[in-house]
Parts: structure tokens; C-alpha cells; sequence
């Protein structure tokens, strides 16, 4: 399926004229606005912050943003919009333009960036790169303590058998969190229906754009969403929820296995040393006491190493194979000493430490989360 001839763009006058309060908002709205301002809070979220909204104009940023200014004055917050114009389709402008409008009716302040999506790797990571990058940009700039992002439980599905595809290992194929806060960022509608925010909208009266790339097959989140899920929705008509469950599941791991190895994380050793091409950075730990930990948890164990360097900015991909193979050598007289990850990552086991380097380029673009699936280019949600 390749994409359809676009949809004509809403402007201004496509706009209702006022938006209702919380107070006066449809019940349903309402309804969905009290559960966003839960979450919020249970988040993290302090009465009186700044947060900012990702909005592309697509249906669900529209609606976040919606339900954003209306839960707004219950927090005490300042809400402000950022949207990324990626210059990749003839429309792009127009919605940009269209969130610009519907910042000015919900009474919110609106941010556009212009990306160069030139780049080595797909332009889907590219992309998804210089996006968040953007956004972290303008969050430091309007003082904001989250980027608020209108992932639903859809789109969570969608990530998990993405990831299962491409042979993500446990916890990494609960998918995408809800809160990630290395990041700042929060996806306070992960586990809502689609269908509710579309309704929100409904309700409000407020149009929203529509991506044609939406339908791209070409790009493999289309393919899953277009192509695999209606079959797996076939055999189990619940699946959404089950894989919500999973996520659950995986995130509890998550954090059990984050709290066992924080004490041998917190012996690592980092070195940092100027190179031609950029900074290597060496993470060291000693051997033996890796050594005596179970299989389990030094899996754990390599991927926060793995993580750390990439935060820092390494290139790099966690492979399980990789992973698996260094952790039988550990347990081998004779073992395998070095080991590489694609992106240039290295892990050599010494016969006293096991050390994880990867070289930071000199131009090295911000650094972003490994576990991370790739999006398309411009997910208008």
C-alpha cells in the first residue's frame, strides 16, 4: 500500500470558536481529562510546572493538546506546544500552521522547528533523531519538566511486535514506557483507546490532519499496523489489552533488576580520553564479582552498561546474541576475550575486569535511547 493523495490540511477557520472549560467540557472529555490529570500526577508532575506537548496536528496530539489546556489550571501549569516540521511532504507546512492555530485557540504557546532530516542511517531514524533532539531543545529553552507525547495503546502494540520482529529480549520487548525520565518524557495516554481520543475530538468539534504516509507500507510500523495486527486482532480480538498486560509485566522486571545491580553499577569505573575521531569512553567493573552473578542478572548487568554509553552519546545497538555469547564466555576457561556491537561498541573481558568502550563522535548528534523502536518520519498523531 502505497500512500494516498493527501487530504486537504484544516486551517483556522475549520477551528471551532472556543474550546469549553473542564468544568463545562462534554462527559466523556471530561472524563478523559480527570484520567490525563491523574496520570500526570502519579508521573511526577508538580502543581505550577511547565510541561510541553509534542503536536504534529495529527488526531491524537490534537486531542493530548486538548486535554492538556483543559486539565491546565487544575495542575496550576503552563502548557506549551512544539511542533516538528520535517519538510518531507507538500502539507507539512500547512499543519504546522494549523498547530499554530490551534495553539492560539486553546490559549498555548507554540513552538515550530524546521529539521534537516539529511543524514547517515534511514531517514526514519534520522528523523526520529533530529525530532527528539528538537524537543529536548525547546524543553530546555521554555523551562518545561516534561514532553508530553500522545502515544496510545495502539501504538504500544504496534511497538512490542515490532521489537518481538526484530528479536528484542526481555524486558526491552514490553515496548515503549510510559515515562521515561532520563528523557523527560511522558506518554500520559499510553494505555488509552484510540477510539476515546477520537472521540474527545468528536465532542470538542475540532478537526485534525491526516498523514498519507500513514498508509505507506513501505515503512515497517505501516506494515505491522496495515498487515500484521488485523490477523493477530482476528485470533485474539483483546490483543491491545494482553500486550498492555505484558508491558506491565515487563516494566515491574524492569525495575526489580534495576534495583540488583545498582550496587555494582555504582563500582563502575568510567575513563574518558581524546581520540582523533572523538571521546572514547571505557566503562570497567571487576571481572569476579560478575562473574559469581546469575545468568539473569548479568544480562541486566551488560545492557545498563550498554545504555549508560549510549546516554553519553556512543553509537551502538545491544544485540541478544552478542550478549548471550558473553555471558557464556564468562564461564569458559578458555574464553572469547573480545566481543563487538553493531555501532562500534566494544566489551573485552580481561582477566580482572571486564571493560565496555565506545568512541563518542566528535559531532555526535544527542543521544537517544537504544530500546527504542524506529518511527516513521513524520507520525502525524
Amino acid at each position: 500500500m502505497r500512500p494516498t493523495a493527501p487530504l486537504p490540511t484544516p486551517d483556522a477557520s475549520d477551528l471551532p470558536a472556543s474550546v469549553p472549560s473542564l468544568h463545562a467540557a462534554p462527559a466523556f472529555t471530561a472524563r478523559l481529562a480527570l484520567q490525563l490529570h491523574k496520570n500526570l500526577a502519579e508521573a511526577g508532575v508538580a502543581q505550577g510546572a511547565t510541561l510541553l506537548c509534542a503536536v504534529s496536528g495529527g488526531a491524537d496530539s490534537v486531542a493530548l493538546a486538548c486535554l492538556a489546556a483543559l486539565v491546565a489550571p487544575r495542575l496550576q501549569a503552563r502548557v506549551h506546544m512544539a511542533c516538528c516540521d520535517h519538510g518531507l511532504r507538500a502539507e507539512s507546512a500547512a499543519e504546522a500552521r494549523f498547530v499554530m492555530a490551534l495553539g492560539h485557540l486553546l490559549g498555548l504557546e507554540v513552538t515550530t522547528v524546521t529539521l534537516n532530516v539529511q543524514g547517515q542511517g534511514s531517514l526514519e531514524e534520522v528523523a526520529r533523531t533530529k525530532r527528539y533532539a528538537a524537543l529536548e531543545a525547546v524543553r530546555k529553552e521554555c523551562g518545561a519538566s516534561h514532553i508530553l507525547l500522545a502515544h496510545h495503546r495502539r501504538d504500544l502494540s504496534e511497538d512490542m511486535i515490532l521489537r518481538l520482529v526484530r528479536g528484542t529480549g526481555w524486558p526491552g520487548l514490553g515496548g515503549m514506557k510510559a515515562a521515561d525520565p532520563e528523557r523527560h518524557l511522558l506518554r500520559p495516554l499510553l494505555f488509552a483507546d484510540p477510539e476515546d481520543l477520537r472521540t474527545v475530538l468528536h465532542e470538542l468539534h475540532m478537526p485534525h490532519c491526516e498523514d498519507a504516509s500513514n498508509a505507506d507500507t513501505r515503512f515497517a510500523r505501516n506494515r505491522v499496523r496495515h498487515e500484521l495486527l488485523p490477523l493477530l486482532y482476528r485470533e485474539n480480538p483483546g490483543l491491545d489489552a494482553a500486550l498492555g498486560n505484558l508491558s506491565l509485566l515487563a516494566r515491574l522486571d524492569e525495575d526489580y533488576f534495576a534495583d540488583l545491580i545498582a550496587p555494582l553499577c555504582a563500582q563502575c569505573k568510567e575513563e574518558r580520553r581524546p581520540e582523533a575521531a572523538g571521546t572514547r569512553i571505557t566503562l570497567s567493573l571487576p571481572a569476579r564479582p560478575v562473574k559469581a552473578l546469575a545468568p539473569s542478572v548479568r544480562l541486566r548487568l551488560f545492557m545498563a552498561l550498554i545504555q549508560r554509553l549510549a546516554r553519553a552519546g556512543v553509537p551502538g545497538q545491544a544485540r541478544s546474541g552478542v550478549l548471550l555469547q558473553l555471558n557464556a564466555a564468562l564461564d569458559r576457561p578458555r574464553r572469547p576475550r573480545h566481543f563487538v556491537l553493531p555501532g562500534g561498541m566494544q566489551i573485552r573481558l580481561g582477566s580482572k575486569t571486564l571493560d565496555v568502550s565506545g568512541l563518542v563522535p566528535e559531532k555526535e548528534a544527542a543521544a537517544q535511547d537504544i530500546s527504542e523502536s524506529d518511527e516513521r518520519p513524520a507520525d502525524a498523531r
